[in-house]
């Protein structure tokens, strides 16, 4: 399946932006939007999760280093609500111990800022890739509710 279809067959999802430069915002915002997903916003970590709890997001894209909690925590509190939720993280600045991870997180991939697009694309590919049917079928279900 090439990359165009892979967006079709998954346009309408959500995904999540945290991020405490509201310029990511503004780029990945108008990025997911061209390719027919629909965004929601969080500034810092303990925002994500709030967001990420109402608006219940099958994607999630998040920056490491942030205020109120860090990305990887975010990640973490996210997969504890629900493990099978692919999560990416960027980030401007990248040393060995921010990749080091737990076994059990579950990353996506790791964006270095600033991004190309293709690097966004091959991201979210990545991630909607982890996206079986029957996950999609059910945050599309929960969506439409």
């Amino acid at each position: 399946m090439n990359s165009g279809a892979l967006f079709e067959k998954f346009r309408g999802i959500k995904v999540l932006v945290v991020d405490d430069e509201k310029i990511f915002h503004d780029i990945l915002g108008s990025i997911l939007e061209s390719l027919g997903f629909d965004s929601c916003f969080a500034f810092n970590g303990e925002e994500g999760l709030e967001v990420f709890k109402r608006e219940s997001p099958q994607l999630v894209m998040t920056d490491i280093y942030m205020t109120k909690k860090n990305g990887l925590v975010l990640a973490r509190d996210i997969q504890r609500l629900n493990e099978r939720v692919p999560i990416i993280l960027m980030t401007g600045s990248i040393s060995e111990n921010s990749i080091v991870f737990s076994p059990d997180l579950k990353i996506v991939t790791v964006l270095m800022k600033p991004f190309k697009l293709l690097d966004i694309l091959s991201a979210v590919e990545k991630g909607l890739r982890n996206l079986d049917e029957a996950d999609y079928l059910k945050m599309m279900t929960l969506n439409n509710k």
